[in-house]
C-alpha cells in the first residue's frame, strides 16, 4: 500500500521550505514516522558531500539507519533530536504532530558547525580515490557558528509550531476520524469497540475499518493499541516521577503486566528498558 498518497502538504507550506532552502542552503524535509521521505523530491537533492558519502562511499545503508533511529526517537520523546551525523554534519529531527497526533517528522539538515574544517573520510577517500573531490564538497557545504544555528532552529521550531495550529500538512483521511482521536484525547482510558468507534464517527463498522486500514495500514485493534502506546510512551519519557503501573492505568490497563507485554510486543522492547535508554542517551 502506497501511504504516501494520504499525507497533504500545503503548496503554502512547500513554498515556504523551499524559501528557506534559497535563504540558507539547509534542506527541510517531510518524513514518515518509519522514515519514507515524502518531500522534497529532485528539486532539492542531497548536497553533494552526502551524496559521496551515501553513493561513492556506500554509506547509504547507514546514512538511512541513522535518520531512521533519530526519526523514531524524536517522535517517541516528543521534543527536537540535534544531532551529529557520521559524516560530519550536522542535523536535526522535529516530531511533526496534527490534532495531537504524530504523523511523521520533519528534518533539519544537512550543514557544518563552525571549527568542523574536513571530513572524517577524507584519509580514507584519498586512499581509495586519490583526488580531493569529497575534501571540496565538504567545505561548500553551509558552515554556521552556534550563534547563527541558534536562530535557524527556533525558526525551524516556529514553523513546525505554524504547521501543526494551521494544520499545513495533515493525514487526510484522519479529518473523518477526528471524533474517534478527540474523544480519545479527552478520554485516554477508553477503550472503544469497532461498534462505538464508528457510532461516534457516523460510519459503519465495516466503512471505519476500511478507513483505518486506507490511512493506516492497520487494523482497528491495532490502531487504538498504537494510538494509546504513542502517547503512554510520551508520558514514560517526560514524568519520571511517575511509575509505569501509573501510567499505564493512565490508559485504560489496570494491570501493568499485560501493558507491559502489548508494549514489548509493539515495539520490541519493554517500557522500562525504553524509559532507561532515553535517560542514558
Amino acid at each position: 500500500m502506497n501511504r504516501l498518497s494520504w499525507i497533504h502538504i500545503d503548496d503554502e507550506i512547500k513554498h515556504i521550505f523551499q524559501q528557506y532552502y534559497r535563504l540558507h542552503r539547509v534542506r527541510l524535509s517531510v518524513f514518515t514516522p518509519d522514515g519514507e521521505r515524502l518531500y522534497p523530491g529532485e528539486e532539492q537533492p542531497d548536497c553533494a558531500y552526502c551524496r559521496l558519502v551515501r553513493q561513492t562511499l556506500g554509506m547509504e545503508s547507514r546514512c538511512v539507519e541513522l535518520d531512521r533511529s533519530m526519526i523514531a526517537r524524536s517522535i517517541r520523546e516528543g521534543r527536537m533530536i540535534r544531532y551529529h551525523c557520521h559524516g560530519g554534519l550536522e542535523e536535526a529531527a522535529l516530531p511533526l504532530t496534527v490534532d495531537g497526533n504524530p504523523i511523521g517528522c520533519i528534518m533539519l539538515g544537512q550543514f557544518r558547525r563552525e571549527g568542523m574544517d574536513s571530513s572524517p573520510y577524507e584519509d580514507e577517500w584519498l586512499r581509495a580515490f586519490g583526488d580531493t573531490r569529497l575534501e571540496t564538497a565538504f567545505r561548500t557545504t553551509p558552515c554556521f557558528s552556534e550563534n547563527r544555528i541558534a536562530p535557524l532552529m527556533e525558526t525551524y521550531q516556529f514553523l513546525l509550531g505554524l504547521i501543526a495550529r494551521e494544520r499545513l500538512i495533515r493525514n487526510k483521511d484522519y479529518d473523518q476520524l477526528m471524533p474517534l482521536m478527540e474523544q480519545m484525547r479527552r478520554n485516554p482510558a477508553w477503550n472503544p469497540t469497532l461498534k462505538d468507534a464508528a457510532a461516534l464517527c457516523a460510519r459503519s463498522p465495516s466503512s471505519l475499518n476500511r478507513l483505518i486500514r486506507m490511512a493506516t495500514g492497520q487494523s482497528f485493534k491495532s490502531f487504538i493499541i498504537e494510538h494509546k502506546l504513542s502517547r503512554a510512551e510520551s508520558r514514560l519519557v517526560r514524568h519520571p516521577e511517575k511509575t509505569i503501573a501509573e501510567i499505564a492505568g493512565e490508559f485504560g490497563y489496570s494491570d501493568p503486566l499485560y501493558f507491559s507485554r502489548i508494549y514489548k510486543r509493539y515495539r520490541g522492547i519493554s517500557p522500562k528498558a525504553m524509559r532507561e535508554n532515553t535517560s542514558n542517551s
